[in-house]
């Protein structure tokens, strides 16, 4: 990926590559490759966490009664793209 390509770690995209790692991991059939199915599992695992903690915040500042804390909430998601 050239440098200056922005990394968007939406819901839609987490769940995308959760995906692929998931698919990539159940190809491994090499023993010797076992870590690598183990982090590849982790990393599944981390970006489908990432996702669900986006949603929920996104919520959460959507009911944040408080303004300037719900802008903040959501700028935070907002900087959390690479």
């Amino acid at each position: 990926m050239p440098e200056n390509e922005r990394t968007t770690f939406d819901v839609s995209t987490l769940n995308q590559l959760s995906a692929r790692l998931i698919d990539h991991a159940d190809s491994i059939v090499n023993r010797a490759t076992h870590q690598l199915e183990v982090d590849l599992r982790l990393a599944s695992a981390v970006c489908d966490r990432l996702a669900e903690l986006r949603l929920q915040v996104t919520g959460i500042a959507g009911k944040c009664r408080d303004e300037d804390a719900a802008k903040e909430l959501l700028e935070a998601l907002r900087n959390s793209d690479g």
